[in-house]
């Protein structure tokens, strides 16, 4: 079931060596401006370009509050992920994927897809919830061999007055094989497979707009799920 508020991340940053969490809060947001629209409408992203080094930071916008919207966006990343198995036969390549689980997982659910489908993971997100039934979150960028703190994790949730559910979203790498991306599809556990990222860079690239690196932020539909 999807929530009809719309929701953004209040973040207070907890650093340490080698991993950075974010603890996150929902409140209210506004949509962001000068958005390129994509699929007739269906989601959208907007481009910021870094113009002391030419790097580019694209952000997706997906109206997850909308179930019509949130379906349909989930059978057009279902097709993608398809036609990017067919493309597999002629060429291996990893691709970039954001995973929304239908519920939060252990981390050892986590490390086993990972050891099933070759997934690389690059930033993850734990799901919190305080006394109250609120949702918080916490999202951290994974060591080099796709491990996480566990113990510095539930101690950054806990003195928040959160209690860690598990992990709701994932962002990495996967092969666009049927051993990998098609592993993937089958899983009941996952809610979404999020591919628009390599959208957005075929898009740029193809207006010669993409710039001396890309950065895409693909958002998650997992604040507008009643997993709580």
């Amino acid at each position: 079931m999807f929530r009809s508020k719309k929701l953004l991340w209040l973040i207070a940053c907890s650093i340490m060596v080698g991993l950075a969490f974010v603890l996150v809060a929902q409140v209210s947001a506004s949509m962001p401006r000068a958005m390129r629209a994509m699929d007739g409408g269906l989601w959208r992203y907007s481009v910021e370009r870094n113009h002391n080094t030419g790097a580019v930071l694209a952000k997706i916008s997906v109206d997850f509050a909308d179930p019509s919207v949130a379906i349909a966006y989930k059978q057009l990343n279902q097709q993608y992920a398809s036609s990017m198995i067919r493309k597999s036969l002629d060429q291996v390549q990893d691709v970039d994927v954001t995973l929304t689980f239908t519920s939060p997982l252990s981390w050892e659910d986590i490390v086993a897809i990972r050891e099933e489908t070759g997934l690389s993971i690059q930033l993850y997100t734990f799901a919190a919830l305080n006394e109250k039934g609120e949702k918080g979150s916490l999202t951290g960028v994974a060591e080099k061999d796709s491990s996480v703190d566990m113990r510095k994790a539930i101690e950054i949730i806990t003195s928040q007055g959160y209690r860690l559910q598990g992990v709701m979203m994932v962002r990495g790498k996967i092969p666009n094989t049927p051993d990998g991306l098609g592993k993937l599809m089958t899983d009941k556990r996952i809610y979404l497979i999020d591919l628009m990222a390599n959208r957005v860079r075929e898009d740029l690239l193809e207006r010669g707009n993409l710039g001396d690196g890309l950065y895409v932020h693909t958002p998650s539909p997992f604040w507008d799920m009643d997993w709580n």
